[in-house]
């Protein structure tokens, strides 16, 4: 893309890519929030949105009606292991899937926070999806 005859479109290329970034830093800190506040290992948060995010991208719907927390869980383990299997690489699911913590008391909060996180991933995609729309529009 050349912007050298109109200096107005690398001004909105840089005011997009500003806003991407500043979407993704306040999206990744509430979604260290969310998961801070329901006790998930600082170290095993990378893990969970990424279980996360692997589970989305099969575009399968994911019900987040369901009462119990472990079906919850199997039910996106199954998608990770899908999405794994059909990538070849499901020698990882064993590092990326979730797990049910092993205290009932904070089953709830574990919940909460896969139901809190994928909500923000998928408003995080919708919105790059737009600025990424946007783009196209000047191209």
């Amino acid at each position: 893309m050349d912007h050298s005859k109109n200096p107005k479109d690398s001004e909105v290329d840089a005011y997009s890519y500003i806003k991407t970034e500043e979407k993704y830093v306040s999206s990744a800190d509430k979604i260290n929030e969310i998961l801070h506040n329901a006790g998930v290992n600082k170290n095993k948060r990378a893990r969970f949105i990424a279980g996360l995010i692997l589970s989305l991208s099969l575009n399968e719907e994911i019900d987040l009606r369901t009462e119990k927390t472990k079906l919850l869980v199997d039910n996106i383990n199954n998608l990770i292991k899908s999405k794994l299997e059909d990538v070849g690489k499901d020698n990882f699911y064993d590092f990326i899937k979730l797990e049910v913590p092993p205290s009932k008391e904070n089953h709830i909060k574990y919940k909460r926070a896969i139901i809190d996180t994928l909500k923000e991933l998928q408003n995080y995609y919708i919105f790059c999806s737009h600025q990424f729309f946007l783009m196209l529009q000047k191209i």
